[in-house]
């Protein structure tokens, strides 16, 4: 007789789940933090948390090994090379409506792609991490297909909290993000909606996916991105609420 198997499983290849990825990466919170022992928001409490490995800044184990190293590594380079760009020019965006991403992403190959990718990444951590199992279709963009026919994964600028920051004598580059999802509750049923951003200093990346819905439009496309005032999208509740 077997013995049911209670490990989990890694969302995009259903490997055993043995990895934890950053909400936020690594690379990026040690940029942000010069100290060891830095307050952050948790559930509504401020809690210390000690370093980028801190369990507060890491998703359970959601992926394995290999899908959070090699096989995303690409992704997250790009993510790596888009932010360095946005924290030493944020200014570069600020009047822009749009701009060429090759201008932004240089040197590599499917470097906007890549980038879209490490964001749909996040999200699918997210959408595990409430118990739903991640859109085939989000799956599909990972392993290569040019768009998500029941998403839309745009970006945006928001300057409102750099621009307080400054104010406030910091560089004003900060990190959050936020989600939600329709039920609320796996016991529900399955996932219907999923709604979610990530934002790095001014500019941030808002997806929504709708099962009943055919949307397909995605920010990577084209080398020429339209980049939006926050304000002007849809879902604005979930950006107020980060």
């Amino acid at each position: 007789m077997n013995e049911p198997d209670f490990h989990p499983r890694c969302w995009w290849c259903g490997a055993i789940a043995d990895s934890r990825e950053h909400r936020v990466k690594a690379s990026e919170l040690r940029k942000s933090f010069k100290g060891s022992d830095y307050l952050v928001l948790a559930n509504e409490r401020p809690s210390k948390f000690h370093g980028p490995k801190s369990p507060l800044m890491l998703f359970p184990k959601t992926m394995c090994k290999t899908c959070n190293g090699a096989r995303s590594q690409p992704f997250d380079r790009a993510y790596d090379q888009f932010v360095t760009f946005v924290r030493e020019r944020p200014d570069f965006f600020r009047a822009r409506t749009s701009f060429q991403m090759s201008h932004v992403l240089a040197g590599e190959p499917h470097t906007s792609a890549n980038l879209a990718r490490y964001y749909v990444k996040n999200f699918a951590c997210r959408i595990d991490e409430r118990g739903f199992d991640v859109p085939k279709d989000l799956i599909d963009f990972l392993n290569g297909s040019e768009s998500m026919p029941n998403a839309t994964l745009v970006l945006y600028k928001d300057f409102s909290i750099m621009d307080q920051l400054r104010k406030e004598g910091t560089s004003g580059h900060s990190h959050w993000a936020n989600s939600m999802v329709s039920p609320e509750n796996p016991s529900d049923g399955e996932l219907e909606v999923f709604i979610a951003e990530i934002q790095d200093g001014p500019i941030g990346a808002l997806i929504w996916w709708n099962s009943a819905n055919r949307l397909g439009i995605t920010f990577s496309a084209r080398d020429r991105v339209y980049l939006r005032l926050r304000e002007e999208l849809p879902h604005l509740y979930i950006h107020n609420n980060s």
